[in-house]
């Protein structure tokens, strides 16, 4: 899909809000590099992710102020290959 018709939409104007509700500079950078979906079979596949987390948000359970990044994290422990499988 061309770039005027994506910004008409709407676009990036939602892709920025769903950055605000990260938790993770890490899941900010994945939001960043998500694509218009246009197949059919995808959009499905994540509209029921999207029905799961909206669920589990019902529940009124206290989200986390922020969570550590990731990278920083794994760089503290200094483990070899940056992999927490051990």
């Amino acid at each position: 899909m061309d770039t005027r018709t994506l910004q008409d939409l709407g676009f990036p104007t939602i892709l920025a809000e769903l950055k605000t509700l990260s938790l993770a500079e890490e899941g900010r950078q994945t939001l960043a590099s998500l694509e218009f979906i246009t197949d059919w079979t995808l959009l499905s596949q994540r509209q029921e992710i999207v029905e799961d987390l909206l669920d589990l948000d019902s529940y009124g359970v206290q989200k986390p102020i922020s969570f550590p990044s990731l990278k920083a994290t794994l760089n503290d422990l200094h483990i070899p290959g940056k992999n927490l499988d051990g």
